[in-house]
């Protein structure tokens, strides 16, 4: 049930945002028919199109993976409202993300472990 309220959230938090241009265009992460397919692709197009030209071209590559998990609630929460969401739904993430724990399990299969672990 917790997954099909997020997406439905989700949804209406992405329209709100393509409405009134919030998101650049070149956000791909969580925005319709885009991804970091997308994000690549029009990476390799522009590497390309440099080189094409003799320019040269540095890359730097960053993780990110774990930045998600560090967001400070408050500092989210001033960018929503930033952003004109609605009150009763700032109230609810806040609410949702308040004292939030996650817990993840892994069951055994017989004699096998998930991931290949034995």
């Amino acid at each position: 049930m917790c997954k099909l309220i997020e997406r439905i959230i989700k949804n209406d938090m992405t329209e709100h945002l393509a409405e009134y241009n919030v998101i650049n265009n070149s956000q791909h992460g969580f925005t319709k028919f885009r991804s970091y397919l997308t994000n690549l692709l029009d990476f390799q197009v522009e590497v390309y199109e440099k080189l094409d030209e003799g320019s040269a071209v540095d890359v730097i590559y960053l993780d990110f993976a774990k930045d998600f998990e560090k967001v400070p609630h408050i500092r989210l929460g001033k960018k929503m409202e930033a952003c004109e969401f609605g009150k009763n739904l700032l109230i609810w993430i806040e609410n949702w993300l308040k004292d939030r724990r996650q817990r993840v399990g892994i069951r055994r299969m017989r004699g096998h472990f998930l991931n290949g672990l034995a």
